[in-house]
């Protein structure tokens, strides 16, 4: 299956709390625990630096990938790119908008 990718700038006291927001989507294998580790991981990324970080999950009983590639060319509001399963994608996409309009950005 082709994988689809969808990507977003986030101020990186946001990416926690966007990540919470996908968390119900995906059955297994990304949770709380994950996202912090995505959070934790995306902090330490150095300036001008590019790492990814993947998760096998389940998505609408599929074993897919959930890949976070991180590139840090703002020290606090890195650029998120997040690869999967394309319906996965489409969700994570819709919520771009909702979370940004309710930080009022």
């Amino acid at each position: 299956m082709d994988l689809s990718e969808a990507s977003v700038n986030f101020d990186q006291e946001n990416l926690y709390p966007f990540l919470l927001r996908i968390i119900p989507f995906i059955e297994a294998g990304f949770g709380e625990a994950e996202a912090r580790r995505v959070e934790a991981f995306s902090d330490a990324i150095p300036h001008d630096e590019e790492q990814k970080v993947e998760f096998q999950v389940t998505y609408r009983g599929v074993q897919t990938l959930l890949n976070f590639r991180i590139f840090k060319d703002d020290i606090d509001a890195p650029d998120v790119y997040f690869k999967s399963h394309p319906e996965l994608i489409q969700q994570i996409r819709g919520e771009f908008e909702p979370f940004f309009g309710e930080l009022g950005l």
